[in-house]
């Protein structure tokens, strides 16, 4: 189970480093841009002693980092909603391509988007959708899912959809509560990374709202 969990942490993270950064932009240099508390280490031994309460002091400033992050998102996504009225509830943001790769000779599309659903100026939920299917054979395709409901860290939670294990009658499930102390780490760091691009994405929209709103909002909708 733990292997699992490793490897889709570990897609989704490593899949999310290569979104758009803010060293990508022309205005990056005239920007502010946010902090994000990742580190390059995605995994690490099993805790032991001294390393099991420094993975535990980390779990603490990565939950406090997010908390923040929401905060900071928020207070852009208001910001949005003036610009476009369509992001008062929804905002997906879609990886810029699909990532086509090709694995003994089986064509495999790769693709990816994050959700943020919010309610009355707060954000309600923030999902990643990562799905990875064979160009010719969809009963192939895998799915998955990591939910997060802020303010509630214990509802971190990551499904794997895929048509084997549902034949099977198998859930392929693992709640945050049942994670073992590394493992959280490396969710965490997803969802941080996650939200410190969607903080760049959000200033960058707003950005571009201020200097043409009308071309903005209308070719954008509810997509970032």
């Amino acid at each position: 189970m733990l292997s699992r969990i490793y490897i889709l942490i570990s897609i989704l993270t490593t899949s999310m480093l290569l979104a758009q950064s803010p060293g990508s932009s022309s205005n990056s240099s005239s920007r502010k841009e946010p902090q994000s508390s990742q580190s390059s280490e995605l995994s690490a031994p099993a805790p032991k002693g001294n390393y099991a309460n420094g993975v535990n002091q980390n779990l603490v400033t990565l939950e406090k980092g997010i908390t923040e992050k929401i905060s900071r998102l928020e207070k852009l996504q208001s910001q949005l909603v003036e610009l476009n009225k369509e992001l008062k509830e929804k905002v997906t943001i879609p990886d810029e391509d699909p990532n086509i790769t090709k694995d003994n000779g089986v064509f495999i599309v790769s693709s990816r988007r994050i959700e943020f659903t919010f309610k009355e100026e707060k954000t309600k939920e923030v999902k990643i959708v990562s799905s990875k299917k064979r160009l010719n054979n969809d009963l192939h395709s895998v799915v998955r899912t990591l939910t997060f409901t802020p303010g509630d860290f214990a509802s971190i939670k990551i499904s794997v959809d895929q048509f084997d294990s549902k034949m099977k009658g198998i859930g392929m499930v693992e709640n945050y509560n049942n994670m073992a102390p590394d493992v959280k780490q490396v969710a965490l760091k997803a969802i941080d990374l996650v939200l410190f691009n969607a903080i760049y994405r959000f200033d960058s929209y707003l950005q571009k709202g201020e200097t043409n709103k009308h071309d903005n909002t209308k070719t954008h909708l509810t997509e970032l």
